[in-house]
């Protein structure tokens, strides 16, 4: 069996994932917990947000852009960009 990366934009799930994460979801996925999403999105290192009305979501694509953009070859190289705000 050949080893591929997925393309960004699509998750290795069992069922189909929704296009607007929130941030308890956004927090399992990454293995963290909810206070430093939050801390994340306060201090603007985190992924993109979208907010809907009071509600704050995260769209699966900017998640995965945003973890893409982690990505280093060593823990002590920077990271390329703190994030992907526009």
């Amino acid at each position: 069996m050949t080893n591929k990366r997925m393309p960004v934009g699509t998750a290795p799930v069992a069922g189909p994932v929704h296009p607007l994460q929130d941030e308890h979801q956004v927090a399992e996925i990454l293995n963290c917990t909810v206070a430093k999403v939050r801390a994340m999105r306060q201090d603007g290192t985190g992924p993109l947000v979208c907010k809907v009305g009071r509600l704050v979501r995260y769209r699966v694509d900017d998640l995965l852009a945003w973890m893409e953009a982690q990505l280093a070859t060593s823990t002590s190289a920077p990271v390329k960009a703190k994030t992907g705000r526009r």
